[in-house]
């Protein structure tokens, strides 16, 4: 659990440093470039936003074979018998459990990073229905012909085949 919140920490911190050069780099030759590879790059942050986790490519195209080593194991000089009732006295469970396993560093911060996120989600959702209750009620649809023929050839010319609502909202 802990190797998963570090990485996940690790993640987060270097996609928002992504985000801060991508904001950087669009401020200076935003202009230059055109809208379709703006939204690539956009999408390419957010497809890493989504996916969290990386895979570990410490040594992608090595292959380690194991090496076969010189030592000799020693023959045990205790008693098997001995050993091994060791082994299962130090393996038992302890019948104490203490809360201080359960909530260690990792989890908390996973908790609380799960209660933002939860939190964030669900303020964005309200806004956004909320936006889309205010446009139904304050908006009117289009009804002049020459508005509608221009956004005919624009959306003619732009080759989109999606069905757009035409409204106009009075507060704007």
């Amino acid at each position: 659990m802990e190797q998963m919140i570090y990485a996940l920490i690790e993640t987060s911190l270097t996609m928002s440093l992504i985000i801060a050069l991508v904001l950087v780099f669009h401020h200076f030759f935003g202009d230059k470039y055109a809208a379709k590879w703006r939204y690539y790059i956009w999408f390419a942050v957010l497809i890493g936003l989504l996916l969290p986790f990386r895979p570990d490519f410490e040594h992608p195209l090595a292959i380690k074979t194991p090496v076969a080593s010189e030592s000799v194991l020693e023959a045990p000089t205790t008693n098997v018998s001995e050993v091994v009732s060791k082994e299962i006295v130090a393996t038992t469970p302890s019948q104490e459990t203490t809360t201080s396993d359960v909530w260690s560093l990792p989890v908390i911060i996973f908790s609380i990073w799960l209660v933002g996120f939860i939190v964030f989600l669900a303020y964005n959702v309200w806004k956004h229905y909320r936006f889309l209750h205010m446009i139904r009620r304050w908006s009117n649809s289009v009804t002049d012909k020459a508005i509608l023929t221009i956004f005919e050839k624009r959306k003619k010319s732009n080759g989109s085949r999606v069905k757009a609502y035409r409204y106009t909202y009075v507060r704007i």
